[in-house]
């Protein structure tokens, strides 16, 4: 399930999840749930987040 770059008003900056709304946090959640752990990492990566 390869996922797509984030639209321009989507793309992380500056990872602070705290300031994420509940429906981005699971928006995330839907996105990563049935991702490989290689797949997870990548995303991770692209997204400027870390698990």
């Amino acid at each position: 399930m390869e996922q797509g770059p984030l639209p321009e008003n989507e793309k992380i900056t500056s990872v602070d999840v705290e300031d994420w709304t509940p429906e981005r946090r699971f928006s995330v959640v839907l996105e990563t749930a049935t991702l490989s752990e290689m797949e997870l990492a990548d995303y991770c990566r692209r997204t400027g987040l870390f698990v």
